[in-house]
């Protein structure tokens, strides 16, 4: 990708919805017509996390202190309220890609405390990420398999920006909350405050995938997959019927703006009502 290409892509990212109205399309699969292959499970996207991944980990390991994402401190509360030593605390972690969250959380904790950290994610997704299995951190491609390996649910479940780019969002939080963990943490969460949700597509540079330093040769591309900006209303009330919602917190990393709508990034610490 040339710096032109590259000064185009970032303008028209700029002018978005400002020159004209975005499109809006009635389902995920309509909008992926537009995208680029298989949308967010495209294997350019996997490669990319794959390689900053093991450069991340490498630079962690030399690190003198951890700079963690802030997402990483509602995960830390909660792993500290649960307050269980005599056995492993297990986190379930859906679109955690490379096991990012659970690489900062373990350089944060004292080392008495063991953790069980279940990625899931795509077939493709964890297929590529199992060279980095460790005792305490696994890859599934499924939340089936991953009650499997682990004899029973979650402690802690764990998401970050992944539900909008699913297939249908509403049935995987509806998934996550049936799981019954004791605490829930939604990170970056990107919610309409309009009583309805909205399908379009989003673009990116593939370098923006993954956490880690790329290669000096890098190819750069853009890439595009579906998005869905659910209803904050209908997203809290399929959260609070089990759990209570402890507290929220504004982020707006996550977010994905829709032409002129009220669109709000928000992060969600949840415990399991009694």
């Amino acid at each position: 990708m040339t710096k032109i290409e590259l000064m185009l892509f970032r303008l028209r990212k700029k002018l978005k919805g400002k020159l004209k109205r975005e499109m809006v399309y009635p389902t995920y699969e309509k909008a992926l017509k537009f995208c680029s292959m298989k949308g967010y499970e495209n294997d350019d996207i996997i490669n990319t996390v794959k390689i900053k991944t093991t450069n991340y980990r490498k630079a962690l390991r030399t690190a003198e202190y951890p700079i963690i994402n802030v997402g990483i401190m509602p995960i830390l509360q909660a792993i500290h309220k649960l307050g269980i030593y005599h056995r492993r605390i297990v986190v379930f972690d859906f679109g955690g890609a490379d096991g990012i969250y659970y690489l900062q959380s373990r350089k944060c904790l004292k080392h008495d405390i063991e953790l069980l950290w279940c990625v899931v994610e795509t077939a493709e997704m964890a297929n590529a990420m199992k060279e980095f299995e460790t005792d305490e951190l696994k890859f599934f491609d499924s939340l089936s398999k991953a009650i499997e390996f682990c004899g029973h649910g979650p402690d802690i479940f764990h998401t970050s920006s992944t539900i909008q780019y699913t297939l249908d969002p509403l049935y995987f939080l509806k998934q996550i909350c049936n799981s019954e963990a004791r605490y829930l943490v939604f990170n970056r969460q990107s919610l309409n405050r309009n009583n309805y949700s909205l399908i379009t597509t989003q673009t990116s540079l593939l370098s923006w995938h993954g956490q880690g330093s790329l290669p000096a040769n890098f190819d750069d591309k853009i890439v595009m997959y579906p998005h869905t900006n659910l209803s904050q209303t209908l997203f809290e009330e399929v959260l609070t019927e089990k759990y209570l919602i402890e507290f929220a917190y504004e982020d707006l990393s996550g977010v994905k703006n829709v032409n002129k709508e009220p669109i709000v990034g928000l992060c969600y610490f949840c415990e399991l009502k009694s």
